[in-house]
């Protein structure tokens, strides 16, 4: 009986915490409860850490909750980037090229090219624009989800990512098709585009996009020379792309319009 009763009362809290986003809606009735409270609201994060097991133990229950990682955007706008991302790796999971980097890159893309309001906090790395506190918190997102259960494997100085589908897969796509319907078709074509492209593909992409972007925010001129420029002052990891390879990037950009407005 007072096992029962302590259930009973970790599932009222494990709503009530879905529901205010403490931890990930699991169903509709809390997406609905989640997005009513803060679909008005501009709140962040930023500069706190929001430690849900701390927050049980307030309720006097011994059973703690996995905390949830330091994320600088908006809780509902997290929600979303969850989704994306479910979405391209659903499609991808079995591609031999598919990880976390090209993960990264492709939602950069989409993200961008497509002007879908989400604030994201991309900064230079190596491997090109890259928001580390959303991909330390992804995996535990969507194995919260139960959507995939992501396995790492190191060889050597070498980790490879792996998404396998879990019990809820595709659970995503109610979702996805709420959040992403206008911007659905364009979603497609960047996961049909880069299916079967390689990791760096990707990455020399989006790291030009984003040379393109810095200096389109700054008001300079935009030239081959100058994406260039910038490209090579990126990181010293850029010296891997040759002038000619970079080249037919920019102008497979400006064909394919994977350009900042």
């Amino acid at each position: 009986m007072e096992q029962k009763i302590k259930n009973c009362e970790q599932a009222e809290v494990d709503h009530l915490l879905a529901s205010t986003g403490f931890i990930f809606p699991r169903t509709e009735g809390e997406l609905d409860k989640f997005t009513e409270h803060y679909s008005k609201s501009e709140l962040e994060l930023e500069g706190y850490f929001v430690d849900s097991g701390k927050l049980v133990k307030s309720c006097q229950l011994r059973n703690e909750l996995p905390p949830i990682l330091k994320v600088n955007v908006n809780r509902s706008t997290y929600f979303k980037r969850i989704v994306l991302a479910a979405e391209i790796a659903s499609q991808l999971h079995d591609e031999p090229t598919f990880g976390h980097v090209k993960l990264q890159k492709m939602m950069f893309l989409c993200e961008n090219i497509q002007s879908i309001n989400i604030n994201c906090d991309y900064s230079k790395q190596a491997a090109g624009p890259y928001d580390s506190q959303f991909m330390h918190s992804i995996d535990f997102a969507l194995e919260k989800q139960k959507w995939f259960t992501v396995k790492k494997e190191q060889s050597g100085k070498s980790v490879r990512y792996f998404f396998i589908p879990s019990e809820n897969f595709n659970g995503h796509k109610q979702y996805f098709e709420r959040y992403f319907l206008s911007n659905h078709k364009k979603i497609q074509w960047f996961i049909d585009t880069f299916r079967k492209a390689k990791t760096d593909q990707v990455e020399l992409i989006a790291t030009l996009y984003a040379c393109w972007q810095e200096l389109t925010n700054t008001n300079q001129l935009i030239t081959e020379t100058q994406l260039l420029s910038s490209l090579y002052s990126w990181s010293k990891e850029k010296q891997k792309y040759s002038e000619q390879t970079a080249l037919k990037a920019i102008k497979w950009m400006k064909d394919n319009n994977v350009v900042p407005v």
